[in-house]
């Protein structure tokens, strides 16, 4: 049995991602009840924009990959978006 201690303290960490966890939560109870939903989600223009928007965040990822490497390998502050 877990002590109250550390129940509390798990509880605590947990609250405050309830805002963003919570409606995503819900939406995804409701996308597998629904058939409605369930069939929308698994529409071929669905699949192509999450597709792209995959594509898009991996393109990002190495971009900011390759800034970074290229940083550290001239030795002068990074060119991308968002470094101090």
């Amino acid at each position: 049995m877990p002590s109250p201690f550390l129940l509390v303290v798990g509880i605590l960490l947990v609250l405050p991602t309830v805002p963003v966890t919570g409606p995503v939560i819900v939406a995804a109870f409701a996308v597998v009840l629904l058939p409605r939903l369930r069939a929308l989600w698994w529409s071929r223009p669905v699949t192509l924009a999450g597709s792209a928007l995959f594509v898009l965040v991996v393109a990002w990822g190495v971009y900011g990959i390759g800034v970074d490497v290229v940083s550290i390998a001239t030795g002068s502050p990074s060119s991308a978006p968002f470094n101090p």
